[in-house]
């Protein structure tokens, strides 16, 4: 879950691809799944667009590096709390559908209003960010849940320090 900023920096210091789930591209087949407001037919529609992404990144780890913003875990974790049951269902399969990241990084923020000013101060709250809000304590922790998930507190940190811990869990 590595929001567009931490992102981009993170790509430059690994030199690394950047990658968007949906890409860019399919943009309106999300906002297409934005509007069903049926959590199965959503969790479907959303791990396809995981599964279409993972081909992407497959094509381009043949250069250099991808760093990957919401891909399948989010979909879990996101639909799960938004009461899929097909969601908490694919728990166990979910890397039989994409393919599998090298590394999974959960980037947190506990305090609530700590998010809130980090939302609006970049103008970063979506339809999404908003219909996930009341969640946000029990997606911070569903990802914990995961063995693969590393997260990261970045309550207190900048966004260089954030860097710095994801670059130092890479080097382990």
């Amino acid at each position: 879950m590595v929001k567009l900023l931490q992102a981009n920096l993170l790509c430059q210091r690994l030199k690394a691809d950047y990658q968007k789930t949906p890409p860019r591209a399919l943009k309106w087949v999300a906002n297409l799944i934005d509007k069903l407001h049926n959590p199965e037919l959503e969790t479907i529609g959303y791990l396809f667009l995981a599964a279409l992404t993972s081909i992407i990144i497959s094509c381009r780890l043949w250069r250099r590096s991808v760093i990957c913003d919401k891909y399948v875990l989010t979909t879990v974790v996101a639909q799960s709390c938004l009461g899929g049951k097909l969601a908490r269902s694919l728990r166990k399969v979910r890397y039989r559908l994409a393919r599998k990241p090298d590394y999974t990084f959960c980037l947190i923020v506990s305090d609530r209003d700590k998010l809130m000013q980090r939302l609006t101060s970049k103008s970063r709250l979506d339809r999404n960010d908003r219909q996930m809000l009341p969640y946000w304590s029990t997606v911070q922790s569903d990802y914990a849940t995961f063995p693969e998930v590393i997260i990261v507190d970045t309550t207190h940190q900048s966004p260089e320090e954030v860097s710095n811990t994801v670059l130092d869990y890479l080097k382990h």
